[in-house]
């Protein structure tokens, strides 16, 4: 998959990065659907049971975008399918936290038949969450389907599980829930931690240096000359590779990268961390106001 960024950051990463003058080290000096609503009921049995839970998967289905989730050992999550990636920790963190605080309170239809079902927009739904759980050593399961947003208080419809009733929630669940793949993945161009890098080498048309961090404070140069580096530098320049964000993602195999100036990059970098991981980062040439 190739990422996509904006002409704005590539434009930032690249004045940072050529700017090697200054990275030497210097001496001091939706459309809606009115329905009138129910008066809330008693709160739904299974809400004080989640909150001690962990979510440990979830799937969420917009229209027909699938994207499964996994929450791993280390406790950060990772999106499996419909790709295999690092997922996007402020997008996950809005899922999972209205996992914990939806409140569904408010019964609209407790037995909906079919007609009522697409009245609310829940057949088909326009989005769907599969959260699993785990608390206590017992797996849990909640199931959520969306419907429409009611234009009549901002609203939106919910029903509980496949053969459940239908709920009005908070308007702020449907933004919490309808996503995409695009927007649960990582957008991170450099999906490492900047700590972590201790190699790193760059080639444009002005520049070619490498530098090598020494100890947990110190770079130096390797090339184009033997010298000490600028670790505040350093820093704004790792910093501005981790802040590159894709803009879309496209197939590799659908592109043309010599016509895009992948085979010749304008910036390209090469990266190795502690763990001698390698990374190379190719930006190429200017095409529509976008790079890839």
């Amino acid at each position: 998959v190739m990422p996509r960024i904006s002409t704005s950051s590539a434009l930032l990463f690249a004045t940072i990065l050529t700017a090697s003058q200054c990275t030497r080290e210097r001496p001091p000096s939706d459309s809606g659907h009115s329905v009138p609503l129910a008066q809330p009921s008693e709160p739904h049995a299974a809400q004080a049971e989640r909150k001690a839970a962990v979510w440990t998967r979830i799937e969420v289905r917009n229209q027909n975008d699938v994207t499964n989730l996994v929450r791993t050992p280390a406790l950060d999550w990772q999106v499996t399918s419909p790709i295999s990636a690092n997922a996007d920790v402020i997008a996950v963190g809005e899922v999972t936290r209205a996992l914990d605080t939806l409140q569904l309170t408010t019964v609209v239809d407790p037995h909906p038949d079919a007609t009522a079902l697409q009245r609310y927009g829940i057949d088909p739904p326009q989005w769907t969450v599969s959260a699993t759980s785990m608390a206590e050593g017992a797996e849990g399961l909640m199931e959520l389907q969306g419907g429409y947003e009611n234009d009549y208080d901002g609203r939106s419809y919910v029903r509980s599980g496949r053969f459940g009733a239908v709920y009005s929630v908070e308007g702020s669940a449907r933004r919490a829930f309808a996503k995409s793949t695009y927007d649960l993945r990582d957008k991170s161009i450099l999906a490492v931690d900047p700590k972590t890098v201790i190699h790193l080498s760059l080639a444009t048309k002005a520049n070619n240096w490498s530098i090598q961090k020494t100890d947990a404070s110190t770079w130096k140069f390797e090339k184009p000359f033997v010298d000490v580096a600028s670790q505040t530098q350093m820093d704004s320049i790792l910093a501005t590779l981790k802040a590159v964000k894709a803009i879309s993602f496209v197939k590799s195999e659908t592109i043309n990268s010599a016509a895009l100036g992948l085979e010749t990059p304008d910036i390209d970098v090469k990266i190795r961390t502690s763990s001698n991981e390698s990374i190379r980062i190719r930006i190429g040439r200017l095409v529509s106001n976008q790079r890839y």
